[in-house]
């Protein structure tokens, strides 16, 4: 995702460049922002994430104010399984991360792809996190999310991320 994109006006390189100075996780910043940024493969979690190829049936994508939508797909888009699975990006901005993540839950509500297997249930679930909604997370987060039977919440070390 690029400065530009949303309503978000950080500079990247400054902000890298800025963190470096005081030490801060890159990772803080991404969570401080009020863009949030989603995009939308034909995969599945449960299987790994491996790819999912197929012919899209179906495609409703939100739309309206604090969203926007990048994409090629339309019904009858035949998903390869020898390319890039990305069918979509939707990205919300609010003026806090809270009405952020609403927008994203309220967005996430309106898409429908029929015909393929999508991780829009996963970001759904993402977005629907306590944890994730209170910007406490880890690099373990997605794994406790999916029930990684290696991961347990009572022994992992949770980074609270200003919010």
């Amino acid at each position: 995702m690029t400065a530009r994109e949303g309503r978000q006006s950080t500079d990247r390189i400054r902000a890298q460049r800025h963190l470096k100075r005081v030490n801060r996780n890159y990772l803080v910043l991404l969570n401080e922002r009020r863009c949030a940024p989603a995009f939308f493969n034909a995969e599945s979690a449960a299987r790994g994430f491996a790819p999912q190829p197929g012919t899209i049936t179906g495609l409703r994508l939100p739309a309206g104010p604090w969203v926007r939508v990048d994409t090629h797909a339309v019904a009858g888009l035949v998903i390869s399984p020898f390319y890039d699975s990305m069918i979509a990006k939707l990205i919300v901005h609010g003026s806090s991360r809270a009405q952020a993540i609403a927008r994203m839950q309220r967005a996430l509500d309106e898409i429908e792809i029929g015909g393929i297997e999508t991780n829009v249930d996963l970001h759904r679930r993402i977005m629907a996190s306590p944890r994730f909604q209170a910007g406490v997370f880890n690099t373990r987060f997605l794994d406790d999310l999916l029930g990684d039977p290696a991961a347990t919440e009572a022994s992992l070390p949770s980074a609270r991320a200003t919010a």
